[in-house]
């Protein structure tokens, strides 16, 4: 099962994408072999005697992605202990499958109806002629609606940034942790209601058959921006609340960042307080997507609130 990490930044990006092409100083992105400015900031103050490092992955399998800038490398080195959202070994990841099945013994086609049932089995036979919507029966409809737009990379056996990080760390014997719970992110999704689900599951099939017809690359915008550093960029587009014509209802859309982004931002920061009380002496590197460290409810915004000192490396 694909790292939970993955599949809500899709569903981020999905809600948020903007579709105004944007110029990147001249830099020719197709052909940097890693990030120009890393999404890193160095932690200092409050007693802690190592710096430790936040990093703002993508979760993505791009080399481009997976290729570390040398600031974020060097970090992530002298670092004794990695931390990502959740704990991303193969056997965690191999737990997640049962949070995204449902208890109740209603289809999938019985809880969204015919047209949407043949929207997901259209949209499978398009990323492998030999799928279709029956073995996901049982699947949460939220489930199906974030997971049809990473299949095709899930399939290919691609690893994302966040997950090679985790893979990293352990080859090279330094400690790893997670910062919050599979089952507490994947609970945050099951707040929505079934209608919720079932807008999110619509909205999704619509962008991605328009941008499958309009030959657009739906991370484009997003993997650019990450490329280049530029949180503005990125908070702009986290910003926008349609792409390509196809919009998210507003209510839902203010509760999804409410769910996935604000109240896990307090979490996270409240995990790394814990390390930080027990590891004084230790630098930390702490993995979690871009979003997590942009905004004014940033994890960044709480720890300086929290009196610690943070700089953009």
């Amino acid at each position: 099962m694909k790292s939970i990490t993955a599949i809500t930044t899709w569903c981020i990006a999905l809600l948020a994408s903007t579709a105004l092409a944007k110029e990147h100083a001249g830099i020719d992105l197709a052909g940097v072999k890693h990030p120009v400015k890393p999404m890193l900031w160095k932690v200092e103050g409050k007693g802690l005697e190592q710096p430790s490092y936040l990093f703002g992955t993508i979760h993505l399998a791009d080399k481009r992605l997976t290729t570390l800038h040398p600031a974020a490398q060097e970090a992530f080195d002298q670092a004794g202990a990695v931390y990502t959202e959740v704990d991303l070994s193969v056997a965690s990841q191999m737990k997640t499958v049962g949070l995204f099945m449902r208890k109740e013994k209603k289809t999938l086609q019985q809880l969204v109806g015919d047209d949407l049932y043949a929207g997901v089995n259209d949209e499978l036979k398009t990323i492998n002629p030999a799928l279709d919507a029956k073995p996901f029966d049982q699947f949460k409809v939220w489930a199906i609606g974030v997971m049809l737009p990473v299949m095709k990379e899930q399939l290919s056996g691609a690893l994302p940034l966040d997950v090679q990080l985790w893979n990293r760390a352990t080859k090279a014997g330094k400690k790893t942790g997670a910062l919050e719970k599979m089952d507490e992110q994947v609970g945050k999704l099951d707040q929505l209601t079934m209608d919720e689900q079932i807008h999110l599951l619509d909205v999704t099939l619509k962008f991605l058959k328009k941008a499958r017809e309009q030959g657009i690359d739906p991370y484009q915008e997003l993997v650019d921006a990450y490329l280049t550093g530029d949180t503005g960029a990125v908070e702009e587009i986290y910003n926008q609340d349609s792409y390509l014509g196809i919009k998210m209802d507003p209510k839902m859309l203010k509760k999804f960042y409410r769910l996935m982004l604000d109240e896990r931002n307090v979490n996270i920061k409240d995990s790394i307080l814990k390390v930080f009380a027990k590891n004084k002496n230790q630098s930390s590197f702490f993995a979690a997507g871009a979003a997590h460290y942009i905004g004014d409810t940033s994890v960044i915004k709480l720890l300086v609130d929290a009196g610690y000192k943070i700089t953009r490396m």
